[in-house]
């Protein structure tokens, strides 16, 4: 969670500076290791997709601080700041990631939030499941922060120490938020603010700050389908050829996917073609404008629809268009460029991908 001096409400500050009086902490809960639990479980999952498996490819860094990525391992480093995973929203879904503690430190998970490159966006739109297991009880591990404390004597149960690694799932239903730790639920918050939903959303982890070393790997999901479109932003493709992210005030999030020419194109490794049936884009063009093909699995794989970008008159001036999208293909969405005039031809602010 951020420092507490920028808003009320939802906020808890970082560790004072040696020699600073703080209040006392509150004890740490008893915590073992369990055989079956914390850690990887893999051996009993299916369905679930890497988004994070060593590569950080799809993932942003908003604000200062960040992770150190070694070993498939990441590990946060200075703040407060938020890495979150800008390759696409989700809607109704299983999280799962292993989180561990080198001591008493702090970071938490965020779901629900909408794009941005500040990290108190995320405070302020979204919704945190902490990682501090000695704060007060609406604030400590396993609480939505702030609103609903966990079960604490089932977290405490569940619960490895210091050094040891846990794993949370984060199951996602609408506006219900359920919190399992180590296979144990511990918490079930439903969302009733109408400035927030859980509905769709980024996800992110947190780097709180100097001295708060948390460390995550194995990070993975399920969706659970029936969960209507889907809206990703442009430049958070996990691989490309060509293009490059382009800033732009009016742009969600600030920025776009540009520098586009003939040819070039952008695939979305955490985004399936499969069931898709219509695909509309948020786009502007100063160039020739062009069109977007909408293919699956490569550059080159089956053509599922394409649209016209017309020219926008500015690269700051956007508007939308759509199409339908049909055929059974299945794989990650690749979005191909192509048009004429010899010179950059549109950008792409985001795009929404709608399912059968």
């Amino acid at each position: 969670m951020p420092p507490a001096v920028r808003r009320q409400g939802r906020l808890h500050g970082p560790r004072p500076h040696p020699g600073v009086l703080r209040r006392p902490r509150l004890q740490e809960p008893p915590a073992r290791r369990h055989p079956l639990r914390g850690g990887r479980d893999q051996g009993r999952e299916t369905g679930y997709t890497p988004i994070y498996n060593g590569s950080t490819g799809g993932w942003s860094q908003a604000g200062p601080g960040s992770f150190a990525n070694a070993d498939g391992t990441l590990t946060s480093q200075g703040g407060m700041g938020l890495l979150w995973c800008s390759a696409k929203e989700y809607r109704s879904y299983s999280l799962k990631l292993d989180w561990r503690m080198a001591g008493d430190d702090n970071s938490g998970v965020f779901v629900g939030f909408p794009p941005s490159s500040d990290p108190w966006s995320a405070v302020n739109n979204g919704y945190e499941v902490q990682i501090d297991a000695t704060d007060t009880p609406d604030r400590t591990t396993g609480s939505v922060y702030g609103l609903k404390s966990a079960d604490l004597a089932a977290r405490d149960a569940a619960l490895n120490p210091p050094g040891q690694w846990n794993t949370y799932e984060l199951l996602v239903q609408g506006e219900r938020l359920q919190v399992f730790l180590n296979g144990v639920k511990i918490n079930d918050f439903t969302n009733t603010d109408p400035a927030r939903s859980l509905v769709q959303g980024h996800i992110g982890i947190q780097n709180h700050g100097d001295g708060d070393d948390v460390s995550f790997r194995n990070i993975r999901i399920k969706e659970l389908g029936g969960g209507g479109p889907i809206t990703v932003e442009g430049e958070a493709y996990t691989a490309q050829s060509g293009v490059q992210p382009a800033d732009h005030a009016p742009a969600s999030g600030g920025r776009t996917v540009g520098y586009i020419n003939n040819g070039d194109w952008a695939a979305y490794g955490g985004v399936d073609s499969a069931g898709a049936t219509g695909l509309s884009a948020r786009v502007s063009s100063a160039g020739s404008g062009g069109t977007i093909q909408i293919r699956a699995g490569s550059p080159t794989g089956p053509l599922l629809g394409s649209v016209a970008v017309p020219v926008t008159g500015s690269w700051d001036t956007f508007q939308t268009v759509s199409t339908t999208l049909t055929g059974s293909a299945s794989g990650p969405v690749h979005l191909v460029f192509t048009g004429g005039g010899g010179g950059f031809l549109f950008d792409v602010d985001t795009f929404t991908l709608v399912r059968s």
